[in-house]
């Protein structure tokens, strides 16, 4: 028989405290847990700033993100994130549309390359239904014309690429200077 860390009672389990109340009021008190202090909206925005400073360095340059995409910083465009970035291939072609892109839209860059932004290398599709569809025709036509051993040789390509390989931790954004 053995009896509850805090309260005393006799248990009739192996269990140390007789109840989830009793452990948490034992850890809260004995364990030196948060002991209720918390941080203030201030300081809580300052530790925000300073932690996405850290991924975001310079605000007059692109960066880099670890899949390739380009963000530029516009503070005032409204499908910017939190502070002030946005994908550089859907700014070009809102800009080129001259209006704002739905959530449900794709970009797709033409030359596989996501750092090459011009307006003639991206196509927009309206959902991501119809980009699947795409590729699947554009696989189609590659089969058509060239026959299965350019696909296994692609795949083969395909599979030892940085960034597509699943196996690569993220790394997180760059700068596009950086190496």
């Amino acid at each position: 028989m053995t009896k509850c860390k805090l309260c005393s009672k006799i248990l009739t389990t192996r269990k140390v405290y007789c109840s989830r109340l009793c452990q948490n009021r034992y850890q809260a008190k004995f364990k030196n847990g948060f002991k209720g202090k918390h941080h203030s909206v201030e300081t809580k925005n300052k530790m925000r700033k300073n932690h996405l400073g850290r991924i975001f360095r310079n605000k007059n340059t692109k960066t880099k993100d670890g899949h390739g995409y380009i963000f530029i910083y516009r503070p005032n465009n409204l499908d910017c994130n939190k502070i002030g970035y946005i994908r550089e291939h859907r700014f070009v072609m809102a800009e080129h549309l001259q209006r704002r892109l739905l959530k449900s839209e794709i970009v797709h860059h033409i030359d596989s390359d996501r750092s090459n932004n011009k307006i003639e290398n991206l196509m927009l599709f309206s959902s991501q239904k119809e980009h699947v569809a795409f590729h699947c025709r554009l696989v189609d036509f590659i089969v058509k014309k060239y026959g299965y051993k350019i696909i296994t040789e692609y795949t083969e390509w395909l599979s030892n690429q940085p960034i597509l390989n699943k196996k690569r931790k993220y790394k997180g954004r760059k700068e596009l200077g950086d190496k």
